[in-house]
């Protein structure tokens, strides 16, 4: 399941906007190779990005997590931060993918601020 949520909801231009993602393992088994992939707006500039399991990386607009292996009941935290370049609404969605998904309605989710 993923779930996302930003802070503050609503942000000034060059302030700085936190995603906090949200991967949890509802079973019934264990998630091998998942990984987050979270297309940043064009409308933001890249700050930082860290996980609670694994590492992160950012490349042309795009913030990709390697989180491993996520066992049942586990929550994993991504926190990204970027700064408004423009005025306006954003919206930022990720997804997540791991090797076999048994219910993959639930790996997208999105955040918007204005």
């Amino acid at each position: 399941m993923l779930s996302m949520a930003a802070s503050p909801s609503t942000v000034l231009v060059g302030s700085n906007l936190t995603y906090s993602v949200s991967v949890t393992n509802k079973g019934p088994s264990t998630a091998e190779e998942v990984s987050l992939v979270e297309e940043l707006p064009a409308s933001v500039g890249f700050v930082s990005a860290s996980a609670s399991q694994g590492s992160c990386s950012y490349a042309s607009g795009v913030l990709t997590c390697k989180l491993g292996s996520v066992t049942v009941g586990v929550n994993v935290t991504i926190t990204a931060v970027v700064t408004p370049l423009v005025m306006g609404a954003i919206t930022n969605v990720a997804a997540v993918t791991c090797s076999a998904e048994l219910n993959p309605s639930n790996n997208v989710a999105a955040a918007v601020t204005t």
